[in-house]
């Protein structure tokens, strides 16, 4: 068989192939564009993870101040005198006090100890009365309880409790014992309540506070007969 002289190399057809790989510039800005979607991944997931957690706290914060508050003033406004030239309070400081309360609605009146421990939390002890009326006594084993817990007021406008006399001015602590005098005591007519409830202190969610005010029928039923 004879072969074209001067005719060029004979190529088959599909022979022809692409030799050329990915450089190391794409490889490099592949990576980065992976990167980059990876941290606005996970960029979003800790933001909604923050909100979760965030909503989470605030909504266990709510919580405990709902309780310290619906606690607190159903038995605050219960408070009565135990005879009509005296006080309910034998006791009112800013983050404490002591008062007889009708807590039963009916028969022999309780005393009543509201005071915030070294663990942050509201404690209700509640003792019973012996004896008769109006000869009550109040010398038996004290129950407690705690009634909420993470309450972290501070002070001045955020103390937990205010007492008003009938006026609505408040009355003044007496600085030798940051408590009301005796004859203080005698003109609480409502109480200011304030709780500042704070969980964790690891996270940057505000704490929540609540207020009222509560006022005390049972002095205005029954009002001072020495003035």
């Amino acid at each position: 068989m004879s072969r074209l002289r001067g005719a060029g190399p004979i190529w088959l057809a599909g022979a022809v192939r692409d030799q050329t790989g990915t450089s190391v510039t794409e490889l490099m800005v592949t990576i980065m564009l992976l990167g980059m979607v990876l941290a606005v991944s996970m960029t979003a997931f800790l933001s909604l993870q923050n909100a979760t957690t965030g909503a989470d706290e605030r909504s266990l914060n709510m919580g405990q101040a709902r309780l310290l508050m619906q606690r607190t003033t159903r038995d605050l406004r219960t408070a009565v005198r135990l005879q009509s030239d005296q006080s309910p309070f034998t006791l009112a400081k800013p983050n404490e006090n002591h008062f007889y309360a009708n807590l039963s609605g009916s028969g022999a009146p309780s005393l009543v100890h509201f005071y915030i421990d070294g663990a942050n939390r509201l404690i209700e002890e509640r003792t019973d009365a012996g004896g008769t009326a109006p000869n009550w006594t109040f010398t038996g084993t004290a129950k407690s309880r705690y009634v909420a817990e993470y309450v972290v007021n501070g002070t001045g406008s955020n103390q937990p409790f205010t007492y008003y006399d009938k006026a609505g001015a408040t009355l003044p602590f007496d600085s030798s014992c940051t408590c009301l005098t005796a004859a203080d005591l005698l003109r609480i007519d409502s109480i200011g309540i304030t709780f500042v409830v704070r969980h964790s202190t690891k996270l940057s969610v505000t704490p929540t506070t609540l207020v009222n005010r509560v006022t005390l029928p049972n002095v205005d039923y029954l009002p001072l007969t020495n003035g």
